[in-house]
């Protein structure tokens, strides 16, 4: 057994590890609602987000205006949508993939698959510190996923019902949550500077947000004018 002393060595190493692999921010939503716009702003304004570049957004199978997702959380988060699809426990797919969890992860992530997977991540004990949710009027969200996805109704449907059960299950674990409106945040400058001061301090939000902002990649609108 353990002296009391190298228990609690263990204990702050385990600690310390958990804190290099908890995901800081995490920008996430039903596909086609701003998820990628969001995360070109990070990007832009200096934050870490890992192997990823804005080269790749609408190419290399990507959808128009989609991409900066990281590789591996894509690889995990498939992985975890197929087990679940298949009716395992969120806690058994923790366990099973913890080891591929644990890993240094980026300042930011972003990846929609998030709105599916969160209870996993919650199992392992690596929920993210902030969850950004993009959010969209859901006739455009739909529109788009059928127009740059190819996705039938059903398929679009299911999707959808996701968001509600994310939505719980972050209000149910205390996990912080700033939910974003696109296509509003790359046109509102006074809604987008008070939703990402607190995050962008080297520069001035809507600057950033204006550099990455373009209206020809808002897939389908319900309106020019339409808050999100």
């Amino acid at each position: 057994m353990d002296s009391p002393f190298i228990a609690c060595a263990k204990e702050e190493e385990q600690e310390s590890s958990m804190e290099t692999w908890r995901l800081k921010y995490v920008i996430t939503g039903t596909r086609r609602s701003g998820t990628t716009f969001l995360a070109h702003c990070f990007l832009e304004s200096g934050y870490d987000m890992g192997i990823v570049t804005p080269v790749t957004i609408g190419k290399k199978g990507n959808p128009k205006g989609g991409g900066l997702e990281h590789p591996l959380a894509v690889m995990i988060n498939d992985e975890m949508v197929k087990r679940l699809s298949k009716g395992e426990s969120a806690k058994d797919i923790a366990n099973k993939m913890r080891d591929l969890m644990q890993y240094a992860w980026p300042q930011v992530i972003k990846d929609p698959r998030f709105v599916e997977t969160i209870e996993v991540w919650g199992a392992a004990g690596l929920l993210p510190e902030r969850i950004f949710l993009c959010l969209r009027d859901p006739r455009a969200t739909r529109q788009s996923m059928k127009d740059a996805c190819n996705w039938n109704a059903s398929y679009i449907r299911k999707k959808l019902s996701k968001q509600s059960e994310f939505l719980t299950y972050c209000a149910r674990n205390g996990v912080p949550l700033t939910p974003v409106l696109f296509p509003m945040i790359g046109r509102n400058e006074n809604y987008a500077r008070s939703l990402l001061k607190s995050f962008f301090i080297k520069e001035d939000p809507w600057s950033i947000v204006q550099r990455v902002w373009d209206e020809n990649l808002v897939n389908f609108d319900t309106g020019r004018n339409a808050v999100a």
